[in-house]
């Protein structure tokens, strides 16, 4: 599922016709880049000029390994080391950014405890304060999460509310 919402501060506006009277390209945050779909993110933004990707990453190291797996060009490229679990690092991270895509998620290590602490910590908590700190950088554009949650067969079948809330934007 993929929810896209304006910014508090942000009036709401398509981001095509944003993106088209801009004179730069729209610089896109990619929170949880390291990761298989932000990667494809990058991809995605770094296949459009209207775009310049700023991967988040919580490890620079990771980045370099997992960029250069993937095929992504990692030199001349601005990354940003921040952590979605320190909310005083996502500050400095915002600076000059337009919009962003939270595509953040715990890595499961099958520990059930340590598990549901960490989806709390990171997919919970940490999002929220990316959105925090994306509201008080009044960012001009568009806040992206993206999310499986509740994507799967059992969740489509019982259309719970948590599943319509979610998947109800596209």
């Amino acid at each position: 599922a993929v929810l896209s919402l304006p910014l508090a501060a942000a009036p709401v506006v398509p981001l095509a016709a944003v993106s088209a009277a801009a004179a730069r390209p729209r610089r896109v945050l990619v929170a949880g880049a390291s990761g298989r779909s932000g990667r494809e993110c990058v991809r995605a933004l770094d296949g459009d000029e209207r775009y310049t990707a700023v991967p988040l990453v919580r490890s620079l190291e990771r980045w370099r390994v997992s960029a250069a797996a993937a095929g992504l060009e990692a030199t001349g490229r601005t990354v940003v080391e921040a952590d979605v679990t320190a909310p005083p690092t996502l500050d400095r991270a915002l600076k000059g950014i337009d919009d962003v895509i939270c595509d953040v998620g715990f890595v499961p290590t099958f520990d059930a405890e340590a598990d549901r602490r960490a989806a709390l910590d990171v997919d919970r908590d940490g999002v929220v304060a990316l959105v925090e700190a994306a509201e008080r950088a009044k960012l001009p554009g568009r806040f992206v999460l993206v999310s499986s949650l509740l994507a799967g067969e059992a969740a489509a079948r019982d259309r719970t509310a948590s599943y319509r809330m979610l998947n109800g934007l596209g």
